[in-house]
């Protein structure tokens, strides 16, 4: 009987195969990362939540002389506020 000889295992890649896979493999996971930072931004400002954190944040930066009611909408699309009043001489 004729004996089977194995192919031999093939070569490993060459070192600048690997370098440019790597940094490929890093740029894809960057990009990754990027679109879903921006996704998650993009969620969270078009939310009412970012709209009253905004506006609360208007009124303590006025001392309470800012007095804002009823707001309504996202900061990424139309707001809409019933109410806004300042108190104080100065503007």
């Amino acid at each position: 009987m004729a004996e089977s000889v194995a192919p031999p295992p093939p070569a490993p890649p060459a070192p600048e195969r690997r370098l440019g896979r790597t940094l490929a493999w890093i740029a894809g996971e960057l990009a990754v990362i990027a679109v879903a930072l921006v996704a998650g931004a993009w969620a969270l400002l078009g939310s009412e939540a970012a709209l009253d954190y905004v506006l609360e944040r208007a009124v303590q930066a006025s001392e309470g002389r800012l007095t804002i009611e009823g707001g309504e909408g996202s900061l990424l699309s139309t707001v809409r506020v019933a109410r806004i009043a300042w108190r104080g001489d100065d503007i």
